[in-house]
């Protein structure tokens, strides 16, 4: 190991002098534990990826590899160290370390700032590095060998047309390496014409997402459009406006011109088909090239469901899920003219009903059919 500085630390039993050096057991362990330089913990993260990075390339070196007396031995202190499956025999790990040959790059999420809480300090990622950190995972992850199964036509059309994973040899190739399926949506049972035609007020479902985990949901973009349609008059003030989805608690939020939205507690799933059955109109976003399960279930309840455009997640292309999909590009005046459509055409029952017969899943057995399962063998048998 090369720490620039010397570092001093009895608690953690070492006197280490700045430089490159070979460490003992004693000194390793005391090296990876000591909080005794100026960053304290995160200088300890460093030192901890360091030593692993050393560690294994020591471990992958001809010099242990070709010698049983020096692989056998560290192969037994391994399965003392790790927790292992039971069948994991010490050649295993010995493969395992063949395979980690070469660079090994470690690396943490890039800090920010440090704060202060009640807890004690604080560490705060660069939320814009950690961004492009984690999207270079994901991508790099495309790279390895692979099949894929994707979650509707809608995402695996995507994948082809940017040459994404399977894809990147092109169509052909992609199209033999993977396969897309249905997630099922909650079956709801599709309304009637009368009973639309006899409700005596009209209401509006937000699939409303405030938490930063879900901000594909666009739940700002959302709030705004429907301040946007209040203000112009396309939504009317005497509409009951609700909103779905998120975890916190119960509450209001305040749309402008007297609006309010209420937002409802989570329900089990069988709760949540009969309380959509008693909306008028939906309104869930997405923005991401797959149309989310949530509209389509708005849809199937006959409400008539405003949605947003994603590349190939086209109006049309939704149309042909569903009549009662409305969809508007992800703007607050594109999102706001949706709701004025879908408002304008709540009295129109027998579309409602008829956009209620939604072409998609209602159950798992469809979505899994046996030609996909064999599909899907085969690429376990390849």
């Amino acid at each position: 190991m090369c720490p620039a500085e010397p570092i001093s630390d009895p608690l953690a039993g070492i006197d280490l002098p700045a430089g490159c050096q070979k460490l003992d057991g004693r000194n390793a362990l005391g090296y990876v534990r000591t909080r005794a330089t100026p960053r304290a913990d995160l200088d300890r993260m460093i030192n901890q990826r360091r030593f692993m990075s050393a560690l294994l390339h020591r471990a992958a070196s001809p010099a242990v590899l070709l010698n049983p007396l020096r692989w056998y031995p560290m192969a037994h202190a391994a399965t003392r160290a790790l927790t292992v499956d039971a069948g994991v025999h010490i050649w295993d790990l010995a493969r395992l370390a063949l395979a980690l040959r070469g660079n090994v790059t470690t690396t943490t999420v890039p800090i920010g700032e440090f704060t202060g809480s009640d807890s004690g300090s604080v560490v705060v990622w660069n939320s814009d590095a950690a961004r492009q950190l984690f999207a270079a995972l994901a991508s790099e992850s495309y790279g390895f060998p692979h099949h894929a199964l994707f979650s509707t036509d809608f995402l695996r059309e995507y994948f082809r047309r940017h040459r994404i994973g399977v894809y990147a040899d092109g169509a052909e190739a992609g199209d033999a390496a993977s396969v897309a399926f249905q997630n099922a949506i909650t079956p709801i049972e599709p309304p009637t014409v009368e009973e639309l035609s006899s409700r005596r007020s009209r209401r509006l479902l937000f699939y409303a997402r405030p938490e930063p985990h879900a901000a594909r949901n666009m739940f700002d973009l959302g709030l705004l459009a429907l301040g946007r349609a209040v203000e112009l008059g396309a939504l009317p003030a005497d509409w009951e406006l609700h909103g779905i989805g998120t975890l916190s608690s119960r509450g209001r939020i305040e749309l402008g011109s007297g609006a309010a939205l209420a937002l409802l507690r989570r329900s089990e799933q069988g709760a949540y088909a009969n309380l959509l059955r008693s909306y008028d109109v939906g309104l869930s976003l997405m923005y991401t090239p797959h149309p989310s399960l949530v509209p389509i279930e708005m849809a199937s309840a006959g409400m008539l469901t405003v949605t947003n455009s994603f590349e190939n997640k086209t109006p049309e292309a939704l149309a042909g899920i569903s009549p009662n999909l409305v969809t508007a590009e992800p703007t607050i005046d594109g999102v706001a003219a949706g709701l004025g459509a879908a408002v304008a055409g709540v009295e129109d029952y027998a579309r409602r009903v008829r956009g209620s017969e939604v072409d998609w899943s209602r159950d798992w057995d469809r979505s899994f059919d046996d030609e996909l399962l064999a599909r899907l063998t085969s690429f376990l048998q390849a």
